[in-house]
């Protein structure tokens, strides 16, 4: 399941509403794993490369909405430090 497609389940009931969302990139490690209020729901193995970046706001796709809505606040991008 694409980390898009996660406010799509319904199990997880967050469609319209606000939730912390925590992206955790391990870029030694390979991997990606994601948190909606506090609680680990996806983990996917990286895909390696040089460059990465977050992208907040909504990607159109077959039988979009005309309408499409991304709301974001409280933002931060920390880095590990060696």
């Amino acid at each position: 399941m694409a980390i898009r497609r996660l406010w799509l389940h319904p199990k997880w009931n967050i469609y319209n509403k606000w939730f912390g969302l925590n992206v955790i990139h391990d870029v030694d490690n390979s991997k990606v794993k994601v948190y909606i209020d506090g609680i680990l729901k996806y983990v996917a193995p990286g895909r390696g490369g040089t460059s990465h970046y977050f992208k907040c706001g909504v990607y159109a796709q077959d039988d979009d909405s005309y309408y499409m809505e991304s709301c974001w606040k409280s933002i931060k991008i920390l880095k590990k430090c060696d």
